[in-house]
């Protein structure tokens, strides 16, 4: 059987193997803070809101679940919720291909919603934001090249829109990008963690205090970085990105091809 083949079995087994809350709940879940301003809103959001998305710490639970179910499984759970591990790895099958398969299913997982949406920000490219503070309005002017005000809007004299909205070219590609590469990246963190304390004894703990120690980090710079500086630093970290893009995706790209070898070296090489 050659590897094609034999990633395509083992995609079927995961996926039949995996509860199917994980494959369809965590991705909506993932998905909802762009939906609702999307879909749901009618007035135009501010830069900052559409940056946001406060479920991102799914991606770690979704990617500790579905790269390495094994780990936090006793053997009363295991009967109750099988993991397939033992089972697959039992077989003349490569055992890189074992975590390869896992992979595909946890990135087509995190990037379902997203990649839905692209076609959308493609449609319609330019992006209307609202922002109601001057230093804001010269962030977005000064950072992102075309950039305008839009004109007001009156009906009867009486002015509808204020001229605070911006209209940004390219802006929905740019923030469908952005959304998609932030997951590409937290993935990225997220295996390599995974797999790094993998063949640990401990490697629960490990996990879960190493995640909670990135989260508290992150939470702390971003907070004080917006405190020092007057400013969000997500769109501090959006307008780097949104100017030079094809190298940050050319990196990211490289670092995951990366992150996929090494990680299928480590599971082959751990012992379960």
């Amino acid at each position: 059987m050659n590897q094609t083949t034999q990633l395509w079995a083992l995609i079927k087994f995961q996926l039949r193997v995996y509860p199917l809350q994980f494959l369809i709940v965590f991705p909506l879940v993932l998905g909802m803070t762009p939906l609702i301003f999307t879909v749901v809103l009618h007035d135009p959001p501010g830069l900052h809101i559409l940056l946001m998305n406060q479920n991102l710490f799914f991606v770690v639970i979704l990617g500790y679940t579905l790269l390495a179910p094994e780990i936090s499984r006793t053997s009363a759970t295991s009967a109750q919720w099988a993991t397939g591990t033992e089972f697959v790895l039992t077989r003349a099958v490569d055992r890189g291909l074992v975590m390869r398969a896992r992979a595909i299913i946890f990135l087509l997982a995190i990037l379902a919603v997203p990649l839905v949406m692209l076609p959308s920000a493609l449609l319609h490219p330019v992006l209307r934001v609202r922002e109601f503070v001057d230093a804001d309005q010269r962030q977005i002017m000064e950072h992102i090249p075309g950039s305008t005000f839009a004109p007001a809007v009156t009906a009867g004299g009486i002015q509808l829109r204020s001229i605070r909205d911006i209209l940004i070219p390219h802006g929905s590609i740019d923030i469908a990008s952005w959304r998609i590469w932030s997951l590409v990246s937290l993935a990225i963190g997220t295996e390599l963690t995974v797999l790094l304390f993998y063949p640990l004894k401990h490697r629960m703990y490990y996990l879960w205090a190493t995640f909670a120690a990135i989260a508290g980090g992150l939470i702390y710079v971003n907070y004080h970085i917006t405190l020092a500086k007057g400013t969000d630093s997500g769109e501090q970290l959006f307008f780097l990105f949104a100017a030079h893009q094809p190298i940050i995706w050319a990196v990211t790209l490289a670092l995951a091809y990366a992150c996929q070898i090494w990680s299928e070296w480590r599971f082959a090489t751990s012992e379960h």
